[in-house]
């Protein structure tokens, strides 16, 4: 049962939430051995779901069918000084589809307001190149992609592209 309601003002803020144009698959990790991985959005401003509640995330996700099935992968809100906020949820791996598609996280740990500069992202423990995510390659006004990668601890930004990504409330 969700505590969440869904009204109109939040489905019309769902919609210029949204970012679903996407021109590339990405593999997360695809030239790190093993080690702790994040990809996502920074909310920077101008972004239209700052201020906003957040009830659910959905990335654009890809299983290869290699790895192991039964790691998991997290969705969660940290803000701009690494605090982690909320978890929206997880999944294990062999729960992603094999080919790529929508995953929602839609269990948070609490209620959060999103703000400036909080990044939204999925955090997953791999041993392989095996979850790919749908990515954007230009500017999509306030957001950046997130990413940490190849075991490393520091998120790089990248202020031509983002993850796709819908938020609801």
């Amino acid at each position: 049962m969700s505590n969440f309601l869904i009204n109109s003002y939040t489905s019309s803020a769902t919609a210029t939430c949204s970012q679903t144009a996407t021109d590339e698959t990405q593999t997360l990790g695809q030239s790190a051995g093993a080690g702790r991985l994040a990809v996502g959005n920074r909310c920077i401003t101008g972004y239209a779901c700052i201020g906003e509640t957040i009830g659910s995330v959905i990335f654009n996700l890809k299983w290869s069918g290699s790895g192991t099935s039964s790691n998991t992968i997290y969705c969660r809100v940290f803000d701009s000084s690494n605090v982690l906020k909320v978890t929206m949820g997880s999944i294990t791996l062999g729960n992603v589809p094999t080919t790529i598609g929508n995953v929602t996280f839609d269990s948070p740990d609490g209620s959060y307001d999103l703000a400036v500069n909080d990044r939204i992202v999925i955090e997953y423990d791999y041993s392989g190149s095996d979850l790919s995510y749908s990515k954007e390659n230009s500017s999509v006004t306030g957001l950046d992609l997130a990413i940490i990668s190849d075991g490393g601890t520091t998120y790089e930004y990248v202020t031509t592209a983002c993850a796709y990504m819908i938020l609801s409330a």
